[in-house]
């Protein structure tokens, strides 16, 4: 299955089959007075979960990835299986 990988401004990943929106969130700032910006699923997303632990992308890809930068990949259902086993108790798994 291909889908798109963010790792999403607080550092939690969201999985989507169509390329995620980056936008600034007018009003919130960061430590350093920069304006924030965040990943999101486009309108009519058919597949999209968000809030992906951090643990669970890292047991399978051995690293983090930039953040909201959208990467393609490819996931086998052992892959996920995989994510599954490696996710905290208070995220999603797939």
């Amino acid at each position: 299955m291909k889908l798109w990988l963010t790792r999403c401004y607080g550092g939690r990943y969201i999985l989507t089959a169509l390329k995620p929106t980056i936008t600034q969130i007018k009003g919130l700032k960061g430590p350093d007075g920069e304006t924030i910006s965040d990943a999101f699923e486009r309108p009519g997303e058919p597949i999209a979960v968000r809030y992906l632990c951090e643990g669970g992308i890292r047991s399978l890809f051995k690293k983090d990835f930039p953040l909201l930068q959208p990467i393609k990949i490819e996931l086998t259902a052992k892959e996920i299986e995989k994510i599954n086993e490696n996710v905290v108790d208070d995220a999603p798994k797939l």
